[in-house]
């Protein structure tokens, strides 16, 4: 075996190990966020890998016409919210909360008194 053939295996087993590495980071983010173990993760490293492959070959990868696609549909669903006037005040302030709203009233009786 010559230096070659070492350094690409070097390199090889450190991307590799940088992958594996990453991946369990990731895994154990989402299960300690949420406890539930997110097995699909694997798929979006094959997306990526696949990604990858498309650009390197010269072509235009499938990912990126389904991001531009989303993406399109994504605007045109926003587009009629963006002509909407805004409110005056936002909602959650205190005095838009307290000032226009009224107020009600309940109570608590015990039975038989009126």
């Amino acid at each position: 075996m010559d230096s070659t053939i070492a350094i690409l295996l070097m390199q090889d087993g450190i991307t590799t190990g940088a992958i594996h590495a990453l991946l369990a980071l990731a895994l154990v983010l989402v299960f300690s966020a949420t406890r539930i173990i997110f097995i699909p993760q694997g798929e979006f490293v094959a997306f990526g890998a696949l990604t990858l492959v498309a650009i390197q070959s010269g072509r235009v990868p499938a990912t990126m016409t389904l991001l531009l696609v989303l993406g399109a549909v994504a605007v045109f669903i926003a587009a009629p919210n963006r002509n909407r006037a805004a409110p005056s005040s936002a909602p959650w302030s205190a005095s838009s909360a307290f000032s226009s709203q009224t107020a009600i009233r309940f109570e608590i009786r015990p039975p038989g008194n009126t």
